[in-house]
């Protein structure tokens, strides 16, 4: 019988410090700046634009308006996501629609609630400097522990994302397609 208490022992002691880190910390905050070229406008405009969404969001699949008017307050979209073989369906609310200064919204989908907060600020040479700042938080115990210990795996999809992003934004053929979207 003692052969088993130890072994058992160690097992809920393991298991008891995983859930006490979503205890502890049940949400992770991160973020990156990046700086592009472009004026904050267009900037703006490669960002709200869903055709462009695969070239920088990693895993990108679709993007769909289910409620209210494109980019308003309170207008919701069921965005796709694949990665390693898996797809993720989340429902995207935006919560602020400031062209040029500001954009934030939350994610939801059945393991976790994100908040997304993009900034959009007078960079250097008239470039612009996008910040974004994520609050994201498992739904339950189990994904609030997972996600503590993922946070240098979030933030570096992040830098991943939005240095796509910069690059996208700073292409010399981004003015074109959006004059051909505005027609």
């Amino acid at each position: 019988m003692k052969g088993f208490k130890i072994p058992l022992a160690i097992i809920a002691l393991v298991f008891g410090g995983f859930a006490a880190i979503g205890i502890v910390q049940p949400s992770v905050e991160y973020g990156v700046s990046v700086d592009v070229s472009r004026d904050r406008m267009t900037t703006w405009n490669v960002m709200v634009a869903d055709d462009l969404m695969s070239e920088w969001v990693d895993g990108f699949k679709s993007v769909e308006l289910i409620e209210g008017e494109m980019n308003t307050v309170g207008s919701k979209y069921e965005v796709v996501i694949q990665q390693e073989g898996e797809e993720f369906i989340m429902v995207e609310t935006l919560t602020v629609v400031e062209p040029g200064k500001r954009l934030a919204f939350s994610i939801e989908n059945d393991v976790l609630t994100t908040q997304l907060d993009i900034t959009f600020e007078a960079g250097t040479d008239g470039g612009t400097k996008v910040t974004t700042h994520n609050v994201a938080q498992g739904k339950g115990w189990f994904y609030r522990s997972l996600f503590s210990l993922m946070l240098s795996s979030f933030q570096e999809q992040e830098a991943k994302n939005y240095n796509a992003f910069a690059e996208l934004v700073d292409r010399s053929d981004i003015d074109v397609f959006l004059e051909e979207k505005e027609s």
